[in-house]
């Protein structure tokens, strides 16, 4: 999986952005993972996610509520955002102890999942790393917005509106918390993380 992959910025700030995704195996046992990620949401939920998403239905921030995650839906693929470490461990942990095999993937930095991992006691199955950018880079957007635009691994937040959206804060026409919202509202799979677009919006406002 590595929609969530492509994350922009530096050490330090991804340090704080960490995805987790749950879903069945096509072929295995996709048909009844339902139940098991119906677990996943529930324990996704009480560690406070920063966004959380379903594939079939959206996000936190696209109209879908923490009841709508717990009702009598099936989920396809679930996915939830967090800002700390320490966080993600206590999430993974739990799930290690439901036993449910179903398929997990955590999108942060490496090093910091290698130690989260070898804490509580699971191995890693497969790593995929991002390789950076190819071709004709100079078409690319500079590092600043990719820091925004990356968040949502769909590509649903362009390059202007995140322009747009700066702007209208730096003019005080947004306030801090709209401008994060009106960013994460088009992320529908819910990997946007809101925390951290806070932090970035700051730091352009300098």
């Amino acid at each position: 999986m590595s929609h969530s992959l492509h994350r922009a910025g530096n050490a330090e700030e991804l340090k704080k952005d960490y995805v987790i995704l749950s879903m069945g195996a096509l072929g295995f046992n996709k048909e009844e993972a339902g139940d098991k990620l119906k677990v996943i949401s529930k324990i996704f939920l009480k560690y406070q996610p920063v966004n959380m998403g379903d594939a079939a239905y959206g996000s936190l921030y696209t109209g879908q509520t923490k009841e709508d995650f717990l009702s009598d839906r099936t989920p396809k693929v679930v996915t939830a955002t967090y800002s700390d470490k320490e966080t993600v461990k206590k999430v993974l942990a739990e799930i290690k102890e439901e036993k449910l095999k179903v398929s997990v993937v955590v999108s942060g930095l490496i090093d910091e999942i290698e130690d989260i991992v070898n804490e509580i006691g699971l191995e890693i199955n497969t790593i995929n790393l991002s390789a950076g950018y190819f071709g004709k880079t100079e078409l690319i957007a500079d590092e600043n917005i990719l820091e925004f635009t990356t968040m949502c691994g769909h590509h649903l937040i362009s390059h202007n509106l995140v322009k747009d959206v700066l702007a209208k804060y730096k003019n005080k026409k947004l306030t801090l918390d709209e401008a994060a919202e009106r960013l994460g509202t088009n992320c529908v799979c819910g990997i946007f993380n809101l925390n951290r677009a806070k932090e970035l919006i700051l730091k352009n406002a300098k």
